[in-house]
């Protein structure tokens, strides 16, 4: 069989087919071949037959002699697996190319992609775990390295824990000045550490790098969620659109799903509810990806979220239980946080005042500082309401100043607004 692959390896016209044929004859590693086959894996990514690509990248990794480009091939395959949704054959691809890099970047590279399915995964500190010291150790000689630290920030931001932001600022005091424009993945970095004091230089940032985008899916997704943080919400929208609209065959296989999901968070945000649960509902549905996926945890949130608002207690009762007890055993607090205050607006609509109360002050400390650096900001007038309407305005004036201390003047529009719904709550107490 070897020869008869080895025959019409060399007859064959048609390069895809002489790729197959190669692989199949190939009885040792052999450079020549890798490369073909892996030409042949990038237009099957190029067609958009991305599990092919994949099989193919690790079959020209197989062929390759030499380990560094073998683990190249491996971490291309691992990304292209990421970008079908296959997260856990990412994460082992990742792995395996990380056994063969032998460079600062390449192990930075490969740590996150790692990173990238352990947080997709509910994995939050595994993943940040294992990519912060191959991106402490490239942080002072390389800018790339600010690719790498938006994962860390991404699994900073669901976390929600302080010192992953006071880790993601010692990395970044090491990085070495540079002439080189600010890019929109150092402001997402930045914004992470202290939103507040970088919101209004990232909206800045956000035209260029919108302009700068060539369509490739995660970068475009990374904006997209500088987007959504900024309250940019439209901005957001249509560019989450062009990789995860419901029209697209592949819009829930993108990161795992989770471009979906945060388009339908961004269609609740903008008032379009029968989009935003037509979006949830389409990640949930999905059968093809593992129920333990970050997307189908924000799914589940938003689709209990809006069966909160929208009258149906007990549904909104079962999928809320279930997104809170996943997202306390993951330890992200983003999620939790916004689950808390989903469960409170059934009491709230129904003028329990003391059950809501019971709900949304631990959305922040004793001192009135957000639980969550920049999730429980926008549950403050609901809070408001209920300390008020149960004699607790004094909490509610507590947390108001705290939080308003904190933004300064970071706070979106919108969140502005929303600060001054919480005022008028304290001062109808006030004066009551």
């Amino acid at each position: 069989m070897t020869h008869a692959h080895q025959r019409l390896s060399r007859t064959e016209k048609d390069p895809d087919r002489r790729a197959e044929h190669l692989f199949a004859a190939a009885v040792a590693p052999d450079e020549e071949s890798a490369a073909e086959v892996e030409a042949a894996a990038e237009r099957r990514r190029l067609r958009g037959a991305l599990n092919e690509a994949v099989d193919g990248f690790e079959r020209a990794a197989q062929l390759s002699p030499d380990p560094a480009q073998q683990g190249r091939r491996l971490g291309i395959a691992a990304v292209v697996a990421m970008v079908a949704g296959d997260v856990t054959r990412a994460e082992n691809l990742a792995q395996r190319a990380g056994d063969l890099a032998a460079d600062p970047a390449g192990r930075a590279w490969v740590s996150e992609l790692a990173a990238i399915a352990a947080s997709l995964t509910l994995r939050m500190e595994q993943g940040f775990c294992q990519l912060l010291p191959s991106v402490e150790e490239m942080a002072p000689r390389d800018e790339m390295v600010f690719y790498s630290l938006t994962v860390a920030a991404h699994i900073a931001y669901y976390s929600g824990r302080s010192d992953f932001q006071a880790q993601l600022a010692d990395v970044l005091a090491a990085v070495p000045p540079s002439d080189a424009p600010t890019t929109i993945f150092r402001e997402r970095v930045r914004w992470t550490i202290d939103p507040h004091r970088y919101a209004a230089t990232a909206r800045a940032q956000l035209p260029t790098a919108i302009t700068a985008l060539h369509g490739e899916p995660s970068e475009q997704h990374a904006v997209a969620g500088l987007a959504m943080h900024l309250d940019a919400t439209d901005t957001a929208i249509t560019l989450l659109d062009a990789i995860a609209h419901p029209d697209r065959p592949d819009s829930t296989v993108l990161q795992g799903g989770l471009a979906a999901a945060d388009r339908a968070w961004a269609l609740f945000d903008a008032g379009r509810w029968a989009e935003a649960r037509q979006g949830a509902t389409s990640v949930t549905d999905d059968l093809t990806q593992p129920p333990a996926l970050l997307s189908h945890l924000s799914s589940r949130l938003l689709l209990g979220t809006l069966a909160a608002a929208t009258g149906q207690p007990d549904q909104a009762k079962t999928l809320l239980r279930t997104v809170i007890d996943q997202s306390h055993a993951a330890h992200i607090q983003a999620i939790a946080v916004r689950a808390q205050w989903a469960c409170a607006l059934t009491p709230l609509a129904d003028n329990d005042f003391d059950a809501a109360y019971a709900l949304l002050r631990p959305l922040f400390d004793r001192s009135g500082a957000p639980a969550h650096f920049h999730v429980s900001c926008y549950y403050v007038p609901d809070l408001a309401l209920a300390a008020v309407r149960t004699g607790r305005g004094y909490e509610a004036a507590t947390v108001l100043d705290r939080v308003r201390n904190l933004l300064g003047d970071g706070a979106s529009p919108r969140v502005r607004q929303l600060l001054h719904r919480a005022e008028a709550h304290v001062h109808s107490g006030e004066s009551a």
